[in-house]
């Protein structure tokens, strides 16, 4: 299971390790960054290096949260999720730096376990085009498209999301939940 960047990690793993793995969930992941995902994460990575932590967080937060989510937050709401991700910032600024380096579209065409991949709808950091690439380029890979949802899938959609991996699980392997 991968959601954002560990998607690219999980990719590996089913093609590196193949009797290991059963089956793949992938949600809001790429192969490689399009423009729009590298630009954003070489700007939040700047920032971030450059001492300007609660810009980079803004930033972060207007890009993982759908349109939708953040327009029916409140202005406290909202401050309070961008000091969380200020917090997180700092250890992760070399996860920005990695978005750019991952291209594991050579990969792709190896998989042979079934795979769901989940693009959620209001994304954009990793826009649902680019999660509807890295599902075209797995064979027999099912698309799902999670309504509303922004990169990181909020609790108002992680029910829908959950009931969808388990539907999908207990349909390609038998019965894994």
């Amino acid at each position: 299971m991968g959601e954002s960047l560990d998607c690219a990690v999980a990719v590996r793993a089913a093609t590196r390790h193949p009797g290991r793995i059963t089956a793949l969930v992938l949600t809001a992941g790429f192969a490689v960054a399009d423009p729009v995902l590298g630009l954003t994460a070489q700007l939040i990575g700047s920032l971030g290096r450059s001492g300007e932590l609660a810009t980079a967080a803004r930033l972060a937060c207007l890009s993982c949260w759908s349109q939708t989510e953040l327009a029916e937050l409140s202005e406290a709401e909202i401050d309070a999720r961008v000091a969380e991700t200020r917090a997180d910032l700092g250890p992760a600024l070399s996860h920005f730096d990695l978005v750019g380096r991952v291209d594991v579209r050579g990969d792709l065409a190896r998989i042979t376990v079934p795979t769901l991949v989940v693009s959620p709808t209001g994304d954009r950091m990793v826009l649902p085009a680019t999660t509807r690439r890295l599902a075209d380029g797995i064979p027999g890979a099912v698309f799902t498209e999670l309504p509303g949802a922004g990169h990181l899938v909020s609790a108002a959609h992680r029910a829908d999301w959950l009931g969808r991996v388990r539907a999908f699980l207990s349909r390609a392997a038998g019965g894994v939940r």
